[in-house]
């Protein structure tokens, strides 16, 4: 990723950006658009050259980002299946998510030797990348390492809320509907996969702090419950509705 220092600098752009730029905006010489660099800044650029293999910029000015939602969000999920995994993560980095926790529970489907895990997570990490930067956001949803379940828990600590997403709880989301009007300042969502959590992981997860809450009277597919429990957390707790945005920034 290129430096962008601030007004007056020149930034060139090559690979995804520049085809995003040239081929999918079909953007060109005179325009301008906002750049992102993942750190919560942006940029106000114009194109000074666009050729088929880079794109040439000039930065206009630089102001902090204000699409990120006041509330920190986590989301631990346990491993899924490819092509679900994939949704996952696209859609609650388009929801405003800051970090995806992928962990390994004892009803995963999809278990990763250490090689596999590595080169998955660097696909993670660009589909969060992209769907961040299509959603107009200012920084990048972060994929943690896969965790096993155990360690999970402890890393969840520094949420202030953590809430337990299970077909045992009780009345759907009555938690979140008594709570006081405070928003916490960091929530940890963990969603089971296929089959979700067993018993046993169920009760280490309540035994540390979580907090048991549903989602309703209908049995949701695991990658359906992450995305729907992050929307009404972040409906609930941080910004969903704003105002609309203009044309998303790009991240070079």
């Amino acid at each position: 990723m290129p430096e962008i220092s601030g007004p007056g600098r020149e930034v060139v752009l090559t690979g995804p950006s520049r085809r995003y730029i040239r081929d999918v905006l079909r953007m060109g010489r005179g325009d301008s658009l906002v750049l992102f660099d993942g750190s919560g800044m942006e940029y106000t650029a114009a194109i000074l050259e666009a050729t088929p293999r880079n794109v040439t910029l000039r930065i206009l000015g630089e102001q902090p980002g204000d699409r990120e939602s006041p509330l920190h969000i986590g989301v631990g999920i346990g491993l899924l299946k490819a092509n679900k995994m994939d949704l996952v993560i696209q859609k609650v980095a388009e929801l405003g998510v800051q970090e995806i926790c992928p962990v390994s529970v004892h009803r995963s489907v999809s278990a990763l030797d250490p090689d596999r895990a590595q080169g998955r997570r660097e696909r993670w990490r660009t589909i969060a990348r992209e769907a961040s930067r299509q959603s107009g956001r200012s920084t990048v949803t972060d994929v943690g390492p896969v965790r096993p379940f155990e360690k999970m828990i402890e890393y969840s600590k520094v949420a202030d809320l953590r809430l337990l997403f299970s077909t045992e709880a009780g009345r759907p989301l009555e938690l979140l509907a008594q709570r006081p009007a405070a928003r916490p300042q960091r929530v940890f969502l963990l969603v089971g996969p296929e089959g979700g959590f067993s018993p046993e992981e169920e009760e280490a997860a309540l035994g540390k702090g979580f907090l048991p809450v549903g989602l309703g009277p209908r049995i949701l597919r695991a990658e359906t419950a992450a995305i729907i429990a992050a929307g009404i957390v972040q409906y609930r707790f941080g910004d969903l509705g704003g105002d609309p945005r203009n044309r998303p920034p790009v991240d070079p």
